[in-house]
């Protein structure tokens, strides 16, 4: 399946939300996918340990015989019916990512041919860290210490060239090891499938007409921001649960499943969905270290922030978010799923406020 028509692969691929509503099963055969990695690394599987994930891939912990130098592993399996191929387009991005001195997972094999097996696999590295999520929720977190060199790496990632603009064509780097995005303008991405998106949230009562209207109508008048002659990497999907570490560092950036070529300060926008103006801040302070903030910085933020949200609130509404338990990893524990609904409305009205009156990135909220 081509990409070509995606703006974000979580709500816009044909089977919408698949893998990311609660599995009732798991479909595929073990048995098959351990002898497709035995076939690949000319070793034994010796364990193989199914690992429940919020994310839409199918994931299992990997011993193999005979390894002393990583005895375990980590599969990713992606099992949607559109036979999405993306999965060597990451791989191949996580080797150039590494390559200019961002820690990511090392790639040990990838098939995403779906010639033997109707599905695409990923065979990774084991960092064995927890993601920070999981230091946020017990309170145990220094993210006011690890911002900074996560705006770092986003500078540091920007230097993996590439062409085009949104999703990768998994031709050229099959074929010359390149980058290159489907669209010849960044307007034609950043619209893409955005009268789409704000249907399904006026459709399933999230916005109503007039939201809706002043959404497009902020949007198109920052429109002069989406004239980028240039794109940059972009991780796409930048969030803690995205980030292996301890609780006072960062050992990997993982998921790179969604990643385009796009807008600087699109990944720190990111950052801005789930975190207050301080947190923010610290993160483009450690990004100026590498390099120069672009001159419109903050209206950039605000307009990707404002997109992003849109696309977080589409997930959310399909996939029931508002309806989980406490336990759900993007809820916490200290509030439940009306808490995160509101929350969720108050992040999106105050992207639009934001890019409509100019405000400074420290009107961003905390949670």
């Amino acid at each position: 399946m081509s990409r070509e028509a995606i703006h974000y692969w979580k709500c816009d691929r044909d089977s919408a939300f698949h893998g990311i509503h609660e599995r009732s099963e798991i479909t595929l055969s073990e048995s098959e996918l351990k002898a497709a990695l035995e076939d690949s690394l000319g070793r034994k599987i010796s364990s193989m340990e199914y690992q429940n994930s919020p994310g839409n891939h199918l994931i299992w912990r990997v011993g193999v015989e005979s390894d002393s130098a990583h005895p375990e592993y980590l599969v990713r399996v992606e099992d949607g019916p559109e036979g999405d191929g993306y999965l060597a387009v990451e791989s191949f991005l996580l080797d150039k990512v590494r390559g200019e001195g961002v820690p990511t997972p090392r790639v040990i094999a990838c098939d995403s041919s779906r010639k033997r097996s109707a599905y695409a696999w990923q065979l990774l590295q084991n960092i064995v860290y927890p993601n920070l999520q999981f230091w946020n929720t017990k309170g145990e977190l220094s993210l006011h210490q690890i911002a900074p060199s996560i705006g770092e790496a986003i500078a540091k990632w920007q230097q993996v060239p590439v062409a085009g603009f949104g999703p990768f064509q998994p031709e050229f780097v099959h074929e010359r090891a390149t980058l290159k995005g489907y669209h010849n303008s960044y307007s034609g991405y950043f619209n893409l499938n955005l009268g789409r998106h704000l249907k399904a949230l006026r459709e399933g009562d999230f916005i109503d007409e007039v939201e809706e209207s002043k959404i497009i109508d902020v949007i198109e008048s920052r429109h002069d921001l989406l004239n980028l002659k240039q794109g940059c990497l972009v991780h796409k999907d930048l969030a803690l649960w995205n980030i292996l570490g301890p609780s006072d560092g960062v050992a990997a950036y993982i998921d790179w499943d969604d990643a385009i070529a796009g807008d600087p300060m699109d990944d720190v926008s990111l950052i801005a969905c789930f975190h207050g103006a301080d947190t923010v801040a610290r993160v483009l302070e450690g990004y100026g270290r590498i390099q120069p903030l672009p001159s419109d910085y903050e209206a950039r933020v605000w307009l990707h922030f404002l997109r992003n949200m849109i696309i977080k609130s589409v997930i959310r509404v399909g996939a029931s978010y508002f309806d989980k338990d406490l336990d759900f990893f993007l809820i916490g524990s200290k509030s439940s799923g009306e808490d995160f609904k509101t929350e969720t409305k108050t992040r999106l009205h105050n992207a639009v406020e934001g890019l409509e009156q100019g405000l400074p990135l420290t009107e961003i909220p905390s949670l």
